[in-house]
């Protein structure tokens, strides 16, 4: 089938494809200059078999604009999110190496080692996603890409995230596709992705444990038998136990072959519980360089980037309705007696000043859904009582106040405003009686004052002529 679109055509006016670099069941990847930059971009675009189902493309462009908010070094970062035609899109960087499967294909198996190293990076990528409420569904040797470091050393990094899902709604089981028997790559399906169930991050520990066996013994922990095919290979997964890793690779770590053993629990409860928690079990098997990932791994660890403990919302009520029924978060509903009830026959506390009889007076509030029981529960408020004889210390605002200080800052201010006053009376002509110091800030004012009144007398004299 030709490809959806042309070399040398432009998607959303800024991506210039330039060859394709892949195809899959859903979509094909091209190499594409982003124009406004120059940077050559990985761009995925939807295959118009898959584009035909609205829930498919809708959900593409949700598991798309999640994985935008995926930035940790290990996940392919998703740049720019779209649609072109009809067809929708993502923008991606572009890495230069090649996938796993590549690599496995190749060399059959990984040193003990050298697969602790990839599958810690693996967890670091699975420890940001799950924190995201993000799982892959499809962890895989195709999806995890051995790219270049410019300093030449090897990056693991995890690609399409998401994806699966998507590519599960628009070739349904049974569908008259190519892709329909392989959607989510059974090998590496966990039993309860399998069965349909409601599916977490242990399930990509799962996939992730057979990816671990696939690596240190090159060959896969189940398998399919016969003509049946698909079919045997799901029932394998869901009732076969696989074959311990020693067997086929004697010289493996015995803690190594336990951890793969436990991550291909069909229990899920008994595998480990977070990619931080198989992290740290994989940790003595890793090299040295490994160092860096584990240090970030180990907070992770200890809950620094534990997924959010997901709240139920309170109801609330259409407006309108009343809400004094609806108790408050975290209190108990008002039919309901509080812990503390046996308080409804005990007497008030006696604090200082408290009158008994007064507050047997106070009326309950009388809102709707009121619980007298509950009312007669609360104490009476805690307020000191007035204090007649430490009030009779206070001396009455009668009391005349000191005397004033000489000089200080109001002292100053108003020697101030004389000058400045004799100051514009001299330029003007005008003889003003000039009092002495004010003795007091007090003083200082009724002089200034006394000026005041002398200027504009001597201003309105009628035998001054105007001067302008």
């Amino acid at each position: 089938m030709s490809p959806p679109l042309d070399l040398g055509d432009t998607i959303a006016g800024v991506y210039r494809l330039e060859r394709v670099l892949g195809r899959g069941g859903m979509g094909i990847v091209y190499a594409a200059t982003h124009l406004p930059t120059q940077v050559v971009r990985a761009v995925k675009v939807m295959l118009p078999e898959a584009a035909r189902h609205p829930r498919a493309v809708k959900s593409f462009l949700s598991e798309s604009w999640t994985a935008c908010a995926l930035q940790g070094e290990h996940v392919v970062r998703v740049l720019d999110v779209g649609e072109h035609r009809g067809l929708p899109f993502m923008a991606m960087e572009l890495l230069e190496g090649r996938d796993l499967g590549a690599v496995l294909a190749e060399r059959k198996a990984l040193p003990a080692p050298e697969a602790a190293h990839y599958a810690l990076q693996i967890c670091e990528a699975l420890t940001e996603a799950h924190v995201h409420g993000v799982v892959h569904r499809d962890i895989k040797p195709e999806n995890v890409f051995l790219a270049h470091r410019p300093d030449g050393t090897t990056l693991i990094k995890v690609l399409d995230f998401g994806l699966a899902k998507v590519e599960a709604i628009a070739f349904p089981a049974g569908s008259a596709t190519p892709r329909a028997s392989l959607i989510g790559s059974p090998c590496f399906m966990s039993p309860e992705q399998i069965l349909g169930d409601e599916i977490d991050g242990r399930s990509d520990l799962w996939s992730l444990g057979v990816l671990l066996y696939r690596m240190v013994t090159s060959q896969l922990p189940f398998r399919s038998v016969g003509r049946v095919g698909i079919a045997s290979l799901l029932a394998a997964i869901l009732k076969a136990d696989p074959m311990p890793p020693a067997e086929l690779l004697p010289s493996i770590p015995a803690g190594l072959a336990a951890i793969i053993l436990r991550c291909l629990d069909k229990n899920r409860d008994a595998r480990y519980g977070s990619a931080p928690e198989l992290a740290m079990a994989l940790a003595p098997f890793a090299p040295p360089e490994a160092a860096p990932t584990l240090a970030r791994l180990k907070r992770a660890a200890r809950s620094d980037l534990a997924p959010p403990v997901h709240v139920p919302r309170l109801p609330i009520p259409p407006v309108g309705l009343r809400r004094s029924s609806i108790p408050p978060a975290g209190l108990v509903s008002p039919s309901i007696p509080p812990a503390a009830a046996t308080r409804i026959s005990a007497p008030p506390p006696s604090k200082p000043g408290f009158n008994p009889t007064l507050w047997s007076t106070v009326p309950p509030p009388s809102r709707p859904g009121f619980n007298p029981t509950l009312w007669s529960t609360v104490p009476p408020p805690s307020r000191p009582a007035f204090n007649d004889p430490l009030w009779s210390t206070v001396p009455p605002p009668s009391v005349p106040l000191p005397p004033p200080r000489h000089g200080g800052a109001r002292h100053a201010m108003a020697f101030m405003a004389s000058a400045s006053l004799l100051a514009a009376a001299s330029s003007l002509g005008v003889d003003v009686p000039r009092t002495a110091l004010p003795p007091s800030p007090a003083t200082a004012e009724a002089g200034i004052a006394a000026q005041v009144r002398a200027l504009l007398a001597a201003l309105r004299a009628p035998e001054r002529p105007i001067e302008r």
